[in-house]
């Protein structure tokens, strides 16, 4: 009996353990600093982004996620539109496959006009508590989290953008309307 309860508490622990080391960020949060290595070998983080624009918005992608790059030129598009107003960071924490140089081609085959940045050791990642490529984010002015989840309601024949609807509100000063949608996409794969 006495292993058993050893067992458990041993249990209890790894669990605690495994929630401790994955963060959730919440609406309203803060939204963590990160720092990240970008296709043109700058250090790119949330902070600087902040002090040049009214928005920002991170996206945790990859280039392989079939869904992630089915979203490339919404992202584009995206970030034309808001040029000047909103920095769109794009961040990659997959271990399973890629690295920087397969990034950057990718990024200059698809034109990317927005910070593509590689973490490879997935803090970001684990800080803000994504799971999926893609999954969004966005931060107002004062760093705080205002949405979370899906670029739009559907990947063929989207009917509702909702990170365009959470941005415009951002942007008027006012709260969105959706602050939570279910992010669609491959699993993040981070390393150990």
């Amino acid at each position: 009996m006495k292993s058993f309860a050893t067992f458990g508490l041993a249990m209890f622990a790894v669990v605690a353990m495994g929630t401790l080391a994955t963060a959730e960020v919440k609406i309203g949060d803060k939204a963590p600093d990160f720092t990240a290595t970008s296709v043109d070998g700058k250090q790119v983080s949330l902070k600087k982004a902040l002090s040049d624009s009214e928005a920002v918005v991170v996206c945790f992608t990859c280039n392989k996620c079939p869904v992630a790059v089915a979203y490339e030129d919404r992202f584009i598009d995206f970030t034309k539109k808001y040029k000047g107003k909103v920095s769109f960071i794009a961040v990659n924490c997959n271990a399973a496959s890629e690295d920087l140089e397969q990034m950057k081609q990718r990024a200059e085959e698809k034109g990317f006009n927005f910070t593509y940045a590689y973490d490879e050791s997935g803090d970001a990642a684990r800080d803000y508590g994504a799971r999926v490529t893609p999954e969004l984010y966005v931060v107002n002015k004062q760093g705080t989290v205002e949405y979370h989840g899906a670029f739009d309601d559907n990947q063929k024949n989207p009917k509702e953008n909702y990170l365009v609807s959470a941005v415009d509100s951002v942007l008027a000063g006012k709260k969105p309307e959706v602050t939570e949608t279910k992010a669609r996409g491959c699993g993040i794969k981070l390393k150990k």
